[in-house]
C-alpha cells in the first residue's frame, strides 16, 4: 500500500508539473482563500479566544451598574457600594477598586504623560500577578493618609530607568509629588481596565467605610469563588443593594436615582469587557473570509473538473487494465491533497507576512493586538482549512467519473468532448454557488460602505478643518485652586493666539469625540424638582473664551464666553440647543438660572447667557446630548472649579506646522508639562470611526476578491463550454448563423448562471445581513438601493466574464472547426 501510494504521489506531482498553468492558478487561488482565513483567524484567536494573561482569568469579573430608565445602560461603582459588596458578599474571593488617570512624570529626561491607576491593594489579589521585583502596596498604604508609594510597569522601568537593578527605593516625581518605587510588575502586565494600559499603580487613599455611595466614578474587578457564577454574583448584589438603601437612607438624591433609573447590578467576565463591541465585527470578518475560501474551493473544483474531462482517455485506459473506482478516486483525492498542501503552505506563508500588515490597518484601540500571533491553534486551523479545501474540490472529479462511463470513452474512440448538456450540470452548479456567495459579500460590503458614507458626512456640529489639538494637565500641588489654573489657561491661550498664522484658540475640558464629558443632576430655578423625584441630568464641560468660535460651533442666541466670565462675572453658562428645547421648549432661555445639585451653601445659581448648536460629543453615530458649558472659574464660594486638565484647540491654515512653536510656548511657560494627544481635529474625527472604517475596508477587500473569483469561475466554465462546442458552433455558422447570434447565445448562457446565483445570493443576503445591524448607521439591513446597486455590479461583471469567451466563439472559422477530430 505504501509503495502504491508513493508511486501515485510521484505520478501526481509529475502530472501537475506538466500542466503548470492549471497548477499555478489552483495553488494561488487556494493560497488566497487559506491565507485570508488564517490571517483573520489569528486576529480572532488573539483578541477573542485566547484567555487573559492572569491565573484562572475566567473567574475574573468586572462590577458595573445600570440605570436604563434614565438612559444609563452601564456605569461604574461608588466607594460606598463597593464597601458594602466587599464586606458582605459571599461569592468573591477578592475584590479591587480602581480608577484610571494620566500623570505627569518629571524625573530625569523629558516630561512624559503616562497612564496610571489609583487602586486598592485588592486589585493585585484579584489579578493574581505578583511583582517581578519588590512588592505591591498594602491595604494600610491604600487607606486615607497612606504612604506615598508606587508600583511601576516593566516597560516604564526599562524606558525611564534603563532596567537599573537598584530601582526599588528610587523616587518618582508624579504629578508634582514624590513617590517611592516599591515594586516592578512583570513584562506584559499593564492592567488599567478594559482596552487601556498603565505604566504606574498608586494607592487610592480611600476611607471605604465612609465612602461616598453616590459618586459612580470608580471601576471594580473581583475574582469569583470556584463554585460561583456571574449570575449568582448579580443575585447576591441585588440583595446587598437593599442593605445600601437601608444604610444610606438619608441620601435622598441617591435613593431617588436608584428608584427612577431602574438601578441594578451588572457583572461581566473581564474577557467580555476587554473585547467590547469588536466581537460581532471580528466574527463577521471571519465569516467573510470563510466565504472567500468556499469560493476559492469552488473555483479549483471547476478547474479540476475541466482537467478531469481532458484526462478521460487516460482514466479509461486505467479502468481497462484493472483500476477500480476506489483507485481512481484515490488518484483524484491525491491530486487535490497535493494542490491543497501547496496552496496551504503558500497561504500560511502569506498570512505570516500579511498579519502584521493587517494589524497596522487595525484600529489602535482594538484590544489585545499584542496577543495576535501564528501560534499552534492558528496553524491547526490553517491545516484544517487546507484539508477541508482538499475534500471540497477533490470530491467533485472523484464522484463525477465511474468505470462504466469511462469505458464508453474508449468505445467512442476517446472523444471526450461530445458529452451532453447534462454533464455540465456540476460545473454550472459550482458557478451558481460562487455567484451566490459573492452576492452576499457584495451586499454586506455595500451596506457597510453606505454606512461609512453616512457617518463620514454627518454634521458633528463643529468644524474639523484647520484645527490643531493637544492636551495639558496641571499638577494640583503646583496649581492649587480654580483661579490659578484658569489664569494659566488664559495666559497660554493668549500666547497661542499671538503665534504667526493663528486665527483663534480656545480650551475645553473634554474634546468632542476624544474625551467623554461628565454629567450630574441640576436644579432649575423656575422649575423646582418635586420632593422624592430625581432632578434632570445634564452633561457638562468647562470652556474658555474663544473655544466655541475656534471650533465653529454656531451661536443660536445670546453670546459666547468672554474673559470677564472667568475673572469677575462668575456664574455665567452656555447651554446647547438640545437642553434648551428639552427644558424650556419655545421659550427665551437667556437669563434662566440653574445649578448643580450639591451643597447649596457653596454653589450659587448660574445664569444662561448663550445657546449654541448641538455637537456630537460621544460619537458620530450617537445623538447629541444636553450639554452645559461652564466657565473655567465658576460660582463656587471657596476656590472655584478646578479645571486641571484642558484640551487646547488652535485654528490655523497650516495646523501641523504649528506643532514646534506650540511646544516652545509650553516649554517657556512650564518645562515640566508634557504635551499629549497632538492631533488635528480631522484626525480626531477619523479616529472616532476607525473601527467602522477597518471593518468596512476589510469586508470590501474580501468582497472584491470574491467577485473576482466568481467572475473567473464563470469565465472558466464558459471558456470550456466554448472549447467543447467548437464543432457545433462551426456547423451553426456554416449553416448561416451570424457572429452576433453566436455571441448572444454564449452570453445568454453565462447570464442565466449569473442571474440564478444572484437571486439565491440576494435571498441569503436578506437573511445574513441582519447580523450587520449593530455595525450600520443610517442604513437598514434590507436597504433596497444597496441590494439593487450590488446586483447591477455583479451582473455587469458576470456579463463581462461571459463576453470574453463569447467573443472567441463568434470568431470561430467554420472551415477550421470542421477539420477538428
Amino acid at each position: 500500500m505504501t509503495r502504491t501510494i508513493w508511486h501515485d504521489l510521484r505520478h501526481t506531482v509529475r502530472a501537475l508539473v506538466r500542466v503548470p498553468r492549471f497548477t499555478l492558478v489552483a495553488v494561488f487561488t487556494l493560497a488566497l482563500g487559506i491565507g485570508a482565513t488564517t490571517a483573520i483567524f489569528s486576529v480572532v484567536n488573539g483578541v477573542l479566544l485566547r484567555p487573559l494573561p492572569y491565573p484562572d482569568s475566567e473567574r475574573i469579573v468586572g462590577l458595573w451598574h445600570g440605570a436604563p430608565d434614565l438612559g444609563y445602560d452601564q456605569f461604574g461603582i461608588s466607594a460606598g457600594i463597593f464597601h458594602q459588596y466587599l464586606t458582605e458578599s459571599q461569592v468573591y474571593e477578592s475584590m479591587g477598586l480602581y480608577r484610571t488617570w494620566e500623570a505627569n512624570l518629571t524625573n530625569e529626561g523629558p516630561p512624559e504623560r503616562i497612564p496610571a491607576v489609583l487602586s486598592t491593594a485588592g486589585l493585585f489579589d484579584v489579578l493574581g500577578v505578583a511583582p517581578l521585583m519588590g512588592r505591591a502596596f498594602t491595604e494600610e498604604e491604600a487607606r486615607e493618609g497612606g504612604a506615598p508609594v508606587a508600583v511601576v510597569s516593566y516597560a516604564l522601568w526599562q524606558r525611564r530607568f534603563g532596567g537599573r537593578q537598584d530601582i526599588l527605593g528610587q523616587t518618582l516625581n508624579v504629578h508634582g509629588s514624590t513617590r517611592e518605587i516599591i515594586g516592578v510588575m512583570p513584562p506584559g502586565f499593564d492592567f488599567s481596565g478594559p482596552n487601556r494600559r498603565a505604566d504606574l499603580w498608586v494607592p487610592a487613599y480611600l476611607n471605604l467605610e465612609n465612602g461616598d455611595p453616590g459618586s459612580f466614578s470608580w471601576s471594580a474587578v473581583a475574582r469569583l469563588r470556584p463554585d460561583a457564577t456571574p449570575e449568582a454574583a448579580v443575585a447576591q448584589e441585588e440583595v446587598l443593594l437593599q442593605h445600601v438603601r437601608e444604610r444610606w437612607a438619608g441620601e435622598e438624591a441617591l435613593i431617588n436615582f436608584m428608584d427612577a433609573g431602574g438601578f441594578h447590578p451588572i457583572v461581566h467576565s473581564l474577557q467580555e469587557e476587554v473585547v467590547g463591541d469588536m466581537v460581532r465585527a471580528l466574527w463577521v470578518l471571519l465569516g467573510t473570509v470563510g466565504f472567500v475560501l468556499l469560493i476559492a474551493c469552488a473555483n479549483v473544483a471547476n478547474l479540476s473538473l475541466v482537467r478531469a474531462e481532458g484526462r478521460q482517455r487516460e482514466m479509461a485506459v486505467r479502468v481497462a487494465i484493472g483500476a477500480t473506482r476506489g483507485r481512481l478516486a484515490r488518484a483524484f483525492f491525491l491530486e487535490s491533497m497535493v494542490l491543497a498542501a501547496a496552496g496551504g503552505a503558500l497561504g500560511i506563508a502569506a498570512a505570516w507576512v500579511g498579519t502584521p500588515l493587517l494589524l497596522r490597518m487595525a484600529p489602535p484601540e482594538l484590544p489585545r493586538l499584542d496577543q495576535v500571533s501564528m501560534d499552534a491553534t492558528v496553524l491547526a486551523v490553517a491545516l484544517g482549512a487546507t484539508l477541508l479545501a482538499a475534500l471540497l474540490f477533490g470530491a467533485a472529479p472523484a464522484l463525477r467519473h465511474d468505470a462504466s462511463g469511462l469505458l464508453g470513452v474508449l468505445r467512442s474512440a476517446g472523444r471526450g468532448g461530445t458529452e451532453g448538456r447534462e454533464r455540465h450540470y456540476l460545473r454550472k452548479t459550482l458557478v451558481v454557488g460562487q455567484t451566490a456567495l459573492a452576492t452576499v459579500l457584495l451586499v454586506g460590503a455595500g451596506l457597510l460602505a453606505k454606512s461609512f458614507w453616512e457617518v463620514h458626512h454627518i454634521d458633528p456640529g463643529f468644524d474639523k478643518e484647520g484645527i490643531l489639538t493637544f492636551r495639558l494637565s496641571l499638577p494640583a500641588q503646583e496649581y492649587p485652586g480654580g483661579v490659578q489654573t484658569a489664569a494659566f489657561h488664559q495666559q497660554l491661550l493668549e500666547r497661542l493666539r499671538g503665534l504667526p498664522g493663528v486665527a483663534s484658540a480656545g480650551g475645553i475640558s473634554a474634546l468632542p469625540l476624544a474625551q467623554s464629558p461628565v454629567g450630574t443632576a441640576y436644579e432649575i430655578e423656575d422649575s423646582p424638582t418635586p420632593a422624592g423625584e430625581l432632578p434632570p441630568m445634564f452633561w457638562f464641560k468647562y470652556a474658555s473664551p474663544g473655544y466655541l468660535e475656534t471650533m465653529g460651533i454656531s451661536l443660536v442666541a445670546g453670546r459666547t464666553f468672554r474673559p470677564s466670565d472667568h475673572e469677575t462675572e462668575l456664574g455665567n453658562i452656555i447651554v446647547s440647543k438640545a437642553l434648551a428645547d428639552r427644558i424650556w421648549p419655545g421659550q427665551d432661555v437667556l437669563g434662566k438660572r440653574i445649578r448643580p445639585e450639591d451643597d447649596t451653601a457653596s454653589i450659587a445659581w448660574e445664569r444662561i447667557v448663550g445657546v449654541v448648536e448641538n455637537t456630537r460629543d460621544r460619537g458620530l453615530r450617537e445623538d447629541p446630548v444636553d450639554m452645559i458649558y461652564h466657565a473655567l472659574v465658576g460660582p463656587r464660594v471657596d476656590q472655584g472649579w478646578s479645571v486641571t486638565s484642558m484640551t487646547y484647540v488652535v485654528k490655523s491654515e497650516n495646523p501641523t506646522g504649528l506643532i514646534g512653536e506650540v511646544r516652545d510656548v509650553v516649554r517657556e511657560m512650564d518645562p515640566s508639562l508634557p504635551l499629549v494627544g497632538i492631533q488635528t481635529m480631522e484626525e480626531v474625527v477619523a479616529d472616532s470611526i476607525i473601527r467602522l472604517t477597518f471593518t468596512a475596508i476589510a469586508l470590501c477587500i474580501a468582497s472584491l476578491l470574491a467577485l473576482i473569483l466568481a467572475a473567473v469561475g464563470l469565465y472558466g466554465v464558459l471558456s470550456y463550454v466554448v472549447s467543447q462546442r467548437t464543432q457545433e458552433i462551426g456547423v451553426r455558422m456554416a449553416l448561416g448563423a451570424q457572429a452576433g447570434q453566436v455571441l448572444s447565445m454564449v452570453v445568454a448562457s453565462g447570464a442565466r448562471l449569473a442571474v440564478v446565483g444572484l437571486l439565491l445570493g440576494l435571498v441569503g443576503a436578506g437573511v445574513l445581513t441582519r447580523l450587520l445591524r449593530a455595525l450600520l448607521y443610517g442604513t437598514e439591513p434590507l436597504d433596497p438601493l444597496t441590494f439593487a446597486g450590488m446586483s447591477v455590479v455583479l451582473l455587469g461583471v458576470g456579463l463581462l466574464a461571459s463576453y470574453l469567451p463569447a467573443r472567441r466563439a463568434a470568431c470561430i472559422d467554420p472551415a477550421e472547426s470542421m477539420k477538428m477530430e
